[in-house]
């Protein structure tokens, strides 16, 4: 993959990461305006994942067939649609439609990005080249809660308290910001079409991916890190209220953990080559536990230590698991494969947080984070139990 489209991907994700990770949080600030109880709260967060379940696998099928350029294209222009929509709702349940709304632009542009990346970097290359892509969707994570919540609260009219829908409104332009580069990267990929060999059809291709032996462990430990991630976003303000922290500082601690999962993602290359994928992987969802009982029990300094912790605990997984998906699926099935990871991802993401609301949401912020370290100590055993040794390639080890 040559330097200047890796170049276009990097500064799209960069763009469109602040805006997916700023309008999470402008939408928690907002279910906390709505005065939104903790199951409603799982609703929000449901909400951004559910899309995901009916569309993931047909998208990943789209780009098999057509290519990641179409994917890029709409996905963007939904984001818009989205951003422009939740500034202006006038309820809860507006909200939670727009929110979908955005997830399902975010997962458009998700599949379509990542599916880009693996068309063009195969082999020994493909972890560095996910590498990258996914701390360029880290740095949107650390600009995004930072410059939103930030720019907001200049706006507000309304004391301290920001102004989610002028945040709203600010995610909107960074995503038509990246709007160029989505051009570029989509009359690429129509002026250098590949020979595609035949793939199955849709289902057919589910049902392939689904037989191959440790499938099932990759999808559901990704599952579990992206609904953490849902789940911090949403619940990190009402932790912030019970603790009487700011919200704009709410938005520098999660710029915080955004931070340290880029530094830790720039290592992961070295950490592989050292431990191998299994162990690091391992490792990084036992920080998450800590990271998580931090939160649950501690004020604001607890919770500094616990952002670091997080930055590692739900940073370095995502390429890991990603590989390790593709890795199983094969060359001819990689899109259907990207689609069939989001869909469980988003299928996880959607149960998670509603559960978690309905059992633990009776004891607040505090013991919904309790329930996320829990199910993410529960990953890692999944990781370290998995078949395979050092060299295997049904497991996260190779």
């Amino acid at each position: 993959m040559s330097r200047h489209l890796m170049s276009l991907v990097v500064v799209r994700a960069i763009l469109l990461h602040t805006a997916w990770s700023g309008a999470r949080l402008m939408v928690g600030f907002a279910a906390v305006d709505f005065a939104a109880s903790p199951f409603e709260l799982g609703l929000v967060a449901a909400s951004f994942a559910a899309p995901a379940i009916p569309f993931a696998i047909p998208a990943g099928n789209i780009m098999d067939r057509f290519g990641a350029g179409w994917l890029l294209a709409v996905g963007t222009c939904l984001g818009v649609v989205a951003c422009v929509g939740s500034a202006f709702a006038p309820s809860l349940a507006v909200l939670v439609i727009g929110n979908a709304v955005l997830g399902l632009g975010q997962l458009l542009c998700m599949i379509g990005q990542q599916g880009y990346v693996v068309e063009r970097a195969t082999g020994p290359n493909m972890v560095g080249a996910l590498g990258n892509l996914t701390s360029a969707m880290s740095v949107g994570q650390v600009t995004g809660p930072a410059l939103v919540p930030t720019a907001a609260t200049a706006w507000s009219i309304i004391g301290d308290v920001p102004d989610w829908g002028n945040g709203m409104i600010l995610c909107a332009a960074f995503v038509l910001a990246a709007a160029p580069c989505t051009v570029l990267l989509a009359r690429d990929r129509l002026k250098t079409p590949a020979v595609r060999a035949p793939r199955p059809r849709m289902h057919r291709a589910a049902l392939s991916i689904l037989r191959t032996e440790g499938i099932w462990r990759a999808l559901v430990v990704g599952g579990i890190v992206l609904a953490s991630v849902d789940l911090l976003f949403v619940l990190l303000p009402a932790w912030a209220i019970d603790r009487e922290v700011d919200l704009v500082t709410v938005g520098w601690l999660l710029a915080l953990r955004g931070t340290v999962t880029v530094a830790s993602r720039l290592r992961i290359a070295r950490l592989i080559a050292r431990f191998g994928r299994r162990t690091v992987l391992t490792a990084a969802l036992w920080l998450g536990v800590a990271g998580f009982g931090l939160l649950a029990v501690g004020g604001f300094a607890a919770a500094v230590i616990a952002m670091i912790l997080l930055g590692v605990a739900l940073g370095v997984p995502q390429p890991l698991t990603l590989a390790w998906v593709v890795d199983l699926a094969g060359e001819k099935l990689r899109g259907s494969a990207l689609g069939l990871r989001v869909a469980s991802n988003r299928l996880v993401q959607v149960a998670l947080p509603l559960a978690i609301g309905l059992t633990a949401g009776s004891f607040g912020a505090a013991g919904s984070m309790t329930a996320s370290a829990v199910l993410l100590g529960g990953a890692a055993v999944v990781t370290g139990t998995s078949a395979g040794g050092s060299g295997g390639s049904k497991s996260p080890s190779t």
